[in-house]
């Protein structure tokens, strides 16, 4: 007989790869791990191709007397699709379920490198045939066969259309990681298919240009006061009210000129619409010193001084002590003034409701002092106002009532039809039986999970726990979160779930958008730490969450310097697989670590892994790319063959005419706020060698100084990086800004391309 035939598979992912060269070992295959190639008999290569590209396969696993069969799927749909083809080519004649019935497996990452493989190329997991030894041969012949048809069978397209859930995930992930460009083509795709209410459209475009502090036009926009008019969730309303302060009143402030600020507020009040409805319950800064404003227009001394004592920063302290400077000490009143009945909270409640404040009514209701009557005016103010976010609020304060207190709320036919109006509103969970009483916010969400990861109330009550915003976020909760998110990980339990996997999602992307972002205290450390831990850990390695993670590293760093060698092996290690679609997440991962002081050659052979991945792309990389790749292995060394290669492609001669950095004038000035200096010094290295006239001026300042704002006021250009800045600065220096740059990240790449694109635009407007 002769030579069996071979046929080479080709690959063209490195996990997929050593997963298929691991379980085809002792299989009489040649596997070429320089070319990413594995050589086997004409059925086996049918097998191992389907895992070359990713689809469902089915490969053995030689033991003595029998075999075991994988059938793995990368989704549940399709591996049990598969299964079931299967069967038909080798149940019962050859082979059996192992158990004697099907019974779907996950991939365990520690078991060995095949669970870590397959974890990463399957994670729909597996399902395990039996056949006996004797019947290998048939087996692959048969199981031949079926990959062979399933080649050939007609796919049909089925055009999958995402829902709106899976689209605002999408757009909140993009919003956490800084990549403005992907948040905003979500928009524009949750809006071209029309997935949502212009209302909330509106909301989320707030959104995405408060994270990039793009204040000035947020206020400018043409339908301000029509959202300010809307009942705009709490996030929104505050980013709006930002844009107003930082647009026409912080210049004022900056400049000593209160009664003008006052005067400005007076004109512009009506603009602001509803937003200034209620009391001010937050401790935001700018916000806070808009509700100053109402109050001191209002002449209301007191309740100026009970905004002074809430707020948190000095500032906003000197802003509330100037205003109150304006007001006389005593009110001037002829004859004797009109006795204004004082009213009880209870009553000040229902005025509220029959007047239409619902707002004031929902803050009213919240201090009211017994549980019972909080849980009353907190279901009527949500049921008049119509705020799905108030209505979760409110039928989770319910069920934190005792049993008792609940059956009696719930006998009354006026709450039993608010409740039910409530609840079909925002469709939450409701209490199965008594013995297992209601998930009513995330740290008992979170405690549950760490006991018992399975528990059927956890899924269904992550949307309304979510919902939770900054008000629920209070010190002690912020101090005790760090604490549940050790337990739950230390607990055992599986952070791949999908209920948990969602949970440290949205608890990463709260965090990360928040407007003080990396914030210095101690709780909120522990926090970032925790979330840093639980991303690792769960290993959901795309563009969007590694961006995340490095933000989340940056705090780390930031903090603690000296863990810079525990975050090259944590990020290495993330980044183990080189693939050219993370290739832009490589190089912001070099320079996150090179920027804290990392050892250049302890990475070289990681950065040629990386490099070579990126090169051999069928799309060869843009001339910025390469020569970001070109400084980072100048610093790490990984070999002169790589050098020479990016040194080569960057050889040929670029026209001046088609470089819009080389059309600058002499003396251009760009300067670039940021904390992360040498990152933007790489930058500047990059943009000086297609221009050595252009000046590049660096501010690394955390709060508005002198030089800050002369840079501000003065530069031709200036770019902000927004995801590796303090608020205060870019909230101060915003008024001197004319059409700032926004860079996507914090590396030099990203905001060397962002120059020379911004550069590219004004060339074509000349």
């Amino acid at each position: 007989m002769g030579a069996r035939r071979m046929r080479t598979v080709v690959f063209n992912d490195q996990a997929r790869f050593d997963l298929a060269a691991t379980l085809a070992a002792a299989l009489g295959t040649v596997a070429d791990p320089a070319e990413l190639t594995i050589a086997a008999s004409e059925s086996l290569a049918a097998l191992i191709e389907r895992l070359a590209q990713g689809e469902p396969t089915i490969l053995p696993v030689r033991e003595e007397g029998s075999d075991t069969w994988l059938v793995m799927g990368a989704v549940r749909r399709d591996l049990e699709a598969a299964l079931s083809t299967i069967g038909h080519f080798v149940i019962p004649t050859y082979a059996e379920h192992a158990g004697g019935a099907p019974s779907h497996r996950a991939f365990d990452p520690a078991a060995g490198e095949v669970g870590r493989l397959g974890a990463m190329v399957y994670p729909a997991g597996h399902y395990l045939l039996r056949s006996p030894a004797r019947h290998f041969e048939r087996m692959l012949d048969r199981l031949g066969r079926w990959a062979a048809l399933e080649q050939r069978r007609p796919q049909l397209q089925v055009a999958h259309s995402p829902s709106y859930r899976e689209l605002y995930d999408s757009f909140s992930a993009a919003l956490s990681a800084g990549a403005w460009d992907a948040a905003a083509a979500t928009l524009a795709e949750l809006r071209r298919r029309g997935l949502a209410s212009a209302d909330n459209l509106a909301f989320l475009d707030v959104q995405l240009l408060a994270q990039q502090r793009r204040w000035d036009e947020l206020w400018r926009r043409e339908d301000y006061g029509d959202i300010a008019r809307l009942r705009a969730p709490r996030a929104a309303r505050e980013a709006l009210l930002a844009a107003f302060h930082q647009s026409e009143l912080l210049p004022l402030e900056q400049a000593g000129r209160w009664g003008d600020a006052l005067d400005t507020f007076r004109r512009l009040r009506i603009r602001l619409g509803g937003l200034l409805e209620g009391v001010a319950d937050t401790a935001y800064g700018p916000v806070l010193r808009v509700f100053a404003y109402r109050e001191a227009a209002a002449g209301d001394r007191v309740a100026l001084a009970q905004l002074a004592e809430r707020a948190a920063d000095e500032e906003t302290r000197l802003v509330i002590e100037a205003l109150l400077a304006l007001l006389p000490e005593e009110p001037l009143t002829l004859g004797a003034a009109p006795e204004v009945p004082v009213l009880t909270p209870e009553q000040a409640l229902r005025s509220a409701l029959m007047e239409g404040r619902y707002d004031e009514a929902w803050h009213i209701a919240e201090q009211l002092d017994t549980a019972e009557a909080r849980t009353q005016g907190m279901l009527e103010a949500a049921f008049f106002g119509e705020d799905t976010t108030q209505a979760e609020e409110a039928l989770l304060q319910l069920w934190s009532l005792p049993q008792e207190q609940q059956d009696a709320l719930l006998a009354t036919r006026r709450y039993a039809q608010i409740v039910r109006a409530l609840s079909d509103s925002v469709s939450p969970p409701v209490p199965a039986a008594p013995d297992e009483p209601p998930i009513s916010d995330w740290l008992v969400w979170l405690s549950v999970a760490a006991a018992d990861p399975d528990d059927r109330r956890l899924p269904q009550a992550l949307a309304a726990v979510a919902a939770a915003d900054d008000r629920y976020w209070t010190d002690d909760r912020v101090a005790e979160l760090a604490g549940r998110l050790t337990d739950l990980a230390a607990g055992g339990a599986a952070l791949s779930r999908p209920h948990l996997r969602d949970a440290i999602r949205q608890l990463r992307d709260h965090f990360l958008q928040d407007s003080l972002f990396p914030r210095k205290d101690t709780a909120h450390a522990d926090v970032y730490e925790a979330l840093y831990a639980a991303t690792l850990d769960q290993r959901e390695v795309n563009i969007l969450t590694t961006l995340a993670l490095l933000r989340l590293a940056e705090a780390r760093l930031r903090r603690s310097p000296s863990t810079i060698t525990t975050a090259v092996a944590h990020l290495t290690g993330w980044l183990d697989s080189p693939a050219p679609a993370l290739g832009d997440a490589a190089l912001e991962t070099l320079d996150l670590l090179a920027a804290y002081g990392a050892q250049g050659p302890a990475l070289g052979p990681w950065l040629r892994a990386w490099a070579e991945s990126v090169l051999g792309a069928p799309r060869p990389p843009d001339r910025v790319t390469l020569e970001g790749w070109l400084a980072f292995a100048t610093w790490a060394h990984p070999g002169a063959d790589l050098l020479d290669d990016l040194r080569a492609r960057l050889a040929a001669p670029e026209d001046d005419e088609d470089d819009p950095i080389a059309q600058l004038p002499v003396g251009y000035s760009i300067g670039i706020f940021t904390l992360r200096p040498q990152s933007a010094a790489r930058a500047g290295e990059l943009i000086r060698r297609r221009n050595p006239g252009v000046q590049i001026r660096l501010c690394e300042d955390t709060v508005l100084t002198d030089q800050a704002r002369a840079l501000a006021q003065n530069a031709d250009m200036c770019v902000v990086v927004t995801t590796c800045l303090t608020h205060a600065l870019t909230y101060g220096i915003g008024p001197y800004l004319r059409d700032p740059v926004y860079p996507q990240s914090s590396g030099a790449t990203s905001i060397a391309r962002a120059i020379i694109e911004r550069a590219g635009a004004l060339a074509m407007a000349q």
